[in-house]
């Protein structure tokens, strides 16, 4: 494929990505349940000191357990400062861009789901994860998921940071074209969209991708040249978490830390 990064270390075992999943699912469901700051900004104008105070409170209340049982499983540790921040930041404090940062871990978290078996596919690449997905852990105690837990077979992990790679690869393309700023292509005689045509031909050949539409890859029913900005926006985050999330699992990032994951295309 595309990559020419090599693994910096072991790739993760079972335990390592089980907790792994566990800490994204926490940061994502603290992020899904928390207020928009500015609708939560325009709601406190009208309140009293006192009911501030109370709504503070309640909302630090709701994670306080959950922090605990962090701390309990030995995670608490594990995770990075900016972590630990966001799970201790009362709602007026998360910043516009964390919100929004952690709302795309459920495409990270459905990754790691799926190479621990909890998951048989994943969603297609023009398609959101449905949140409810971060609830694919069985309700077992963690202890016995530890134990139980085991990934799918190492080829097949790869296999899907190939394809995650190519989705963000093609995100990439597309960017650079639009900004004018797509650098000399290696070797002679293709053009970028002649490049995407042979991608796309070859993928779907392989099963890694739907038939190409107009010589291009298919997202939201069409070419992927032709979806609006927005659909290209959400194409390009899912893509983007999906290779972080996919990298990690190959033994990618350095020290297997999660924040260090390349995303190179």
């Amino acid at each position: 494929m595309f990559s020419w990064l090599k693994a910096r270390n072991g790739a993760p075992d079972a335990r390592t990505v089980l907790e792994k999943t566990i800490i994204l699912r926490e940061l994502f469901v603290k992020g899904l349940v928390s207020p928009p700051l500015d609708m939560l900004t325009k709601t406190m104008e009208a309140w009293g000191e006192a009911e501030r105070n109370a709504f503070n409170k309640d909302c630090m209340k709701q994670f306080s357990d959950r922090i605990s049982r962090l701390r309990e499983l030995g995670l608490w540790k594990k995770m990075t400062e900016e972590e630990r921040e966001f799970l201790n930041a009362g709602p007026l404090e998360i910043s516009r861009q964390a919100m929004v940062d952690v709302s795309w871990l459920i495409e990270s978290i459905v990754c790691l789901l799926w190479a621990l078996g909890y998951v048989a596919e994943l969603p297609p690449y023009d398609e959101q994860t449905d949140p409810e997905m971060a609830n694919r852990l069985p309700k077992e105690s963690a202890e016995t998921l530890f134990t139980k837990a085991s990934l799918r077979p190492a080829h097949q992990i790869r296999k899907q940071r190939d394809i995650a790679e190519l989705w963000h690869w093609r995100s990439r393309t597309r960017r650079l074209q639009e900004s004018g700023q797509m650098p000399p292509l290696p070797g002679k005689g293709y053009t970028i969209e002649e490049l995407i045509s042979l991608a796309s031909s070859k993928a779907a050949e392989a099963g890694d991708l739907p038939a190409p539409i107009e010589k291009d890859f298919p997202a939201f029913g069409r070419a992927y040249r032709d979806i609006s900005p927005e659909e290209f926006a959400t194409a390009t985050s899912i893509a983007q978490e999906r290779h972080r999330a996919f990298n990690w699992l190959c033994g990618l990032a350095p020290g297997n830390r999660w924040a260090d994951t390349p995303t190179d295309t």
